[in-house]
Parts: structure tokens; sequence; C-alpha cells
């Protein structure tokens, strides 16, 4: 039997991809972005190399994917809660989407933005930037509207979106490396919440 054909760990070709992605992710909490290779995903995924260069062209391009997935999935969560939290509330439920997402993958965003610098015009390289930019419209539409509701004005600028996507990454990564105990993790991103809020707030 050709190996390509064999079932995948889901059992099924449909689900080859999601078993490519799978892996990939697997790797990169285990061994980081340095041991993420081609040959370590198919061996995971339960496909051949061959198969795995079918559906992607390589290791920058599978991290392009799942960043992108999980900018979406933050943007779906964030247009879903619009308009029904207070400002910090909705900070603080950022910054628990993003913890996850720096965990498994924006520790390694440096080192796989290095590696497509020379093809920035790159199919998924261009995916992950309107995933990204699409995030921080929603966002900041969303942190508006909060402050409404908690009766306060965001200071204008065009740098909130991208000064609150830094902001919940920095708190993202002390909260994953430097703290331990997950309510005292959860208590930490509440109080980083509430001062975000307060900086950003023009009253």
């Amino acid at each position: 039997m050709n190996p390509t054909t064999l079932p995948t760990a889901r059992g099924d070709r449909a689900q080859r991809r999601i078993d490519i992605l799978t892996a990939a992710t697997d790797i990169m909490q285990e061994a980081g972005w340095e041991g993420l290779s081609m040959r370590e995903i198919a061996s995971r995924a339960g496909v051949s190399a061959g198969a795995t260069y079918k559906w992607f062209t390589g290791k920058d391009e599978i991290f392009a994917e799942l960043y992108t997935e999980r900018l979406e999935d933050g943007r779906h969560q964030l247009q879903d809660r619009r308009g029904t939290l207070e400002l910090a509330p909705l900070l603080h439920l950022i910054f628990k989407w993003v913890r996850p997402a720096w965990r498994d993958l924006g520790r390694w965003s440096l080192e796989y933005k290095d590696t497509i610098e020379s093809d920035p015009d790159a199919p998924h390289a261009r995916r992950l930037r309107v995933a990204y930019y699409e995030l921080l419209d929603v966002g900041v539409a969303a942190i508006h509207e909060a402050a409404a509701i908690s009766g306060v004005t965001v200071a204008d600028s065009p740098h909130l979106g991208r000064f609150v996507w830094a902001t919940a990454n920095s708190v993202a990564q002390h909260a994953e490396t430097m703290i331990t105990d997950p309510a005292e993790a959860d208590d930490y991103m509440a109080y980083a919440a509430n001062a975000l809020a307060s900086a950003i707030t023009a009253d």
C-alpha cells in the first residue's frame, strides 16, 4: 500500500491536514521552533514526508497556518462578546485567550518571522497579516464598546490595537513562565487588565 494512502491518526484522509497541524503544535510545545521539522511532523501525524509537502511547502507555512487559525479564533471570540462586557473584564478575557496562544505559538513568532522576511508576499504570510489586522480591528471596536459600557472613554490613538496586543503577549508570557499556580496566574491577569484599562482611558 502506498504510504500516502494509509489512515492518519484520526483515521481518514480528510483529517490529514488536521493531523499535520496537531503534530506540529505538539512538537513546538516540546521542542520549540528549532525542533520543528517536516520529517518529525510527518512521523507524528502518521503520514509520509511526501504527503506532508502536498499540504504545506514547509514548516514556516505550517506555523503561519497555526497562528492564523489562532488569530481567527480570537477574532470570533471577541466578536461574540462585543457589547456584553465592561472594559477591564474584556481585557481580562483577551489576556486569558492570548495566554495559551502565546504558550503554543507566540513565543516562537520572532524565529518564524526571520524565515519569511525574504518572501513576505507568500500566500501564507499574507493570510497571517490579514488575520492579525482583522483581529486588531475587531479588538479595537470591542474595546471602545466596552469602555462605553463602563462609562469611560478610551484615549484615541491609531496604535491602540497594537499596544493592547503587545501588552497581552507580555502579560501572557509572565503568567505562563513566572507563575505556577493557576489561580494566582488568573489573579495576575485580572490585575493587569484593570491596570491596562486605567492606562488606555482618557477619563
